[in-house]
Formats: structure tokens, sequence, C-alpha cells
């Protein structure tokens, strides 16, 4: 059993655990347990042994039905922290610095159907907002404590709590070690349960599907581009929603995909090369070849996802495109701008071959991370099928960073 299934019988169990996000980010443990779940005595644990800051994390929705503001509207925090008015239930006016009262407050906000006259602004609960999607689109305890309450079968709402020392001073590496021992709570990380959700849940719609006619432009596109040998071959579109972020996808399958591994390539959305052509990368030549490999093949099957500038969009795109004109690479203007350095996952794609029923390809790839994020979701990679492009000087940095600081499969 993994750290997050033994975390979410430890939930079940009305038990609190300790939640740690990433070393890049703010590197602490959070004490965190289901909203319904708060007692008295686990609040006065949390003030007296914690000592962090003791919040309600809870949905956008949940925030509307309280009737709280925001505290600010456009938030600086490096985070994206997102914080509420704080509010206290009417009943416990007088006493909702106690305990008690905190704990009170905090049931009757994680009741099924609430009424946001029977709260009371300003309080002494402190609620933070979580983003849609959970750690999927940020990878911070709001979203993960969330996550956690909803996987162990609670409503969307958390309690959780930074643990500082005596001194006040967050509690890292072995002394938050030591802080688990001494009070038994198992501790889990952000990590581990984006890898449990991307492996255990499925986030993607399949929206509809259609064979493209014998008229249709894109279709004679296809034909005209590559020299389709067989004409009659059936191209057909599958177009999927994902709830994590409700970006769009789409699956172009070509002939007969019923072989022991499908001809698949994986391409990251990219609007300046794919449509305009830019010089400063590889994708346009890369969907050409890999398209043209497909039609020579005379089956296969194109995943097309939507996740721009590697994950960051097109605004930022355009912005990283200036810091590289000042001499960075891609991945240091995407750092520059507060991202990773690659944003982008594979859990859309892997999701889009399971729903075709695919469990096997044969990839068209120079990059490593799409076989690891496949092999890592239950798809099969029989073999790597290399799409080397032509180099240019635009490209010749961009293709050099590729393949020193994320190892792709290049030849120059």
């Amino acid at each position: 059993m993994n750290n997050i299934s033994k975390a979410i019988e430890e939930l079940k169990a009305r038990r609190p655990v300790v939640l740690v996000d990433d070393e890049t980010r703010e590197n602490e443990g959070d004490l965190i347990i289901p909203a319904e779940c708060i007692t008295e005595e686990i609040i006065s644990f949390m003030m007296n042994e914690c000592r962090g800051l003791i919040c309600i994390a809870i949905s956008e929705e949940r925030r509307q039905e309280l009737g709280l503001a925001l505290q600010v509207v456009h938030n600086e925090s490096v985070f994206g922290t997102n914080f509420a008015t704080p509010f206290d239930f009417r009943d416990v006016q007088g006493i909702g610095v106690t305990a008690a009262g905190r704990a009170r407050s905090i049931i009757e906000a994680s009741k099924k159907t609430v009424h946001k006259r029977d709260f009371v602004s300003p309080g002494f609960v402190v609620p933070v907002v979580a983003r849609n999607g959970g750690v999927l689109r940020r990878r911070g305890q709001t979203e993960g404590s969330i996550d956690l309450a909803r996987i162990a079968g609670f409503h969307d709402s958390a309690v959780i709590c930074e643990i500082l020392d005596e001194n006040g001073e967050i509690l890292r590496g072995s002394a938050l070690k030591k802080f688990c021992e001494v009070h038994n709570f198992l501790c889990c990380s952000i990590e581990e349960l984006v890898q449990f959700r991307k492996n255990c849940e499925t986030n993607l719609r399949f929206v509809c599907q259609r064979t493209l006619s014998q008229v249709e432009p894109i279709r004679e596109k296809l034909l005209g581009n590559w020299g389709v040998k067989n004409p009659n071959i059936e191209f057909e579109v599958k177009v999927f929603v994902d709830d994590v972020d409700n970006s769009e996808h789409f699956a172009v399958s070509f002939g007969d995909l019923s072989s022991s591994s499908v001809l698949c390539r994986i391409h990251s959305e990219c609007l300046t090369g794919d449509v305009f052509g830019s010089l400063r990368c590889d994708c346009g030549p890369q969907l050409d070849l890999s398209l043209e490999k497909i039609m020579e093949n005379g089956s296969g099957l194109l995943i097309y996802l939507q996740q721009e500038g590697r994950g960051i969009g097109l605004a930022n795109k355009i912005k990283a495109y200036q810091l590289q004109e000042q001499g960075l690479d891609t991945f240091q203007a995407n750092e520059k701008l507060g991202f990773l350095a690659d944003a982008r996952d594979y859990r859309a794609a892997s999701q889009i071959l399971k729903i075709i029923g695919i469990e096997k390809v044969s990839l068209l790839t120079n990059n490593p991370r799409k076989i690891n994020g496949l092999t890592e979701s239950g798809i099969e990679v029989s073999e790597r099928i290399p799409v080397q492009t032509i180099t240019n000087p635009e490209n010749e940095m961009y293709l050099n960073a590729n393949a020193q600081k994320m190892v792709h499969l290049l030849e120059f």
C-alpha cells in the first residue's frame, strides 16, 4: 500500500495526516483533516503543537455559498494563495476564537447544505480557496487537502495548519519527520498525490467524433501533403475535454488501429510552429514528418494536446520569446517567468489511448519524458521511432537545450 492509500485510510478513520509540498515551493508540512472530522481537541492540538495559521480549505463554489468575499481582488501572493474573508458561525459569536468555537464554525461550514445567513464576517475561521482541478492544477496543500478529503469520501473541504517549531520556524526535513514520529502522524507528499490521481483517476471526457468526408479540405490537405497511397483511408477525429482545466484535446486516427502496437504521435500544440511555420523550434517539421510516417504506414494515431508553450499558454510563450531574444534558452525563459522549465504532462494522452482502447504503441518521439509518462500510466511503448528534422540557425540553440537539459534523443 503506497503512502496516499495509507493516508486515505487514516482520514477515513478520522485521524489527521501531514501533507508536504514540493521542495521547490514552500517545502513545508501541514497537518490536515477533512473539515467534517474536525473536533475541539484537534483544533487545540493545532494551536499548541502546530502553531501555524489554521485555515479551512474550500472550493470556489462553497465560498460563494457562504457569501464570503476574497481578501484581495488582485492576488500578488508568490504561490497564489487565495484567502477569503474570515468568518464565524452565527451561534458562536463571543467565543469564536476558542478551539470549541472554531470547530463548531468549521463543522457548520462543511455541511452539504449551508445558508450564508448563518455565518458572519469578520470572524476567526480563515478560509482559503482552492483552484478547481486540485493538485493537477495547483500543487498546494489547499488543493491537496481537499483532494484527499474527497478521495476519502468526505465533502470537498478540509482543515489545514502549518507545522512550526517553538521558535516559530517552519519544520522541514528531519525535524518534520521527528514531529510525525512523536505524534504518530502519517506523512505524504503533494508529488505522491499528483501521481496517485494521474494513475487512478480519469478526468478526460469524450465529447464527439466525426469521420472526415471525401470532400473536406482537411482531408484533401492530408492526402496532398503526404501523398497517401490509399485515398480511401478513413480519417476519424475524436475530441476530448479535460475536466481539470477545461482544455480540449483531439485525436485523429488513420486507418485500422487493431494492430498489436499502434503507430502514434503525441504532439503538443504549437501555433507558431505548426500553423505559422516559426523557425525557432522544430514543432512544425516534427508534426509533418510524423504524419508522413503514419501515412506511409497506412494506419496510426495523432494525439494533439492543448498545452501551448510547454504548458504555459500562448501569451506567456510570446513573453518567453522576448527573453530568448535577450540570450536565454527556452527553459530559462520559462523559469524566468515563474513557470517550470517544461510544465507539460502526458496524463491526457494516456487517458485518450485508454478510452480509445489502445494498450501498446510505437511512439514517434525524441522526448524520453513522453515514453515515461505513458509507461507510468500503464501504456506500453514497444519501440521509439525518432522524429529527427533538419536544423537551421534559428532553432539550433533550442534543439541543443532540448538535448542537454531534457535529454531529448537527438543527433546533430
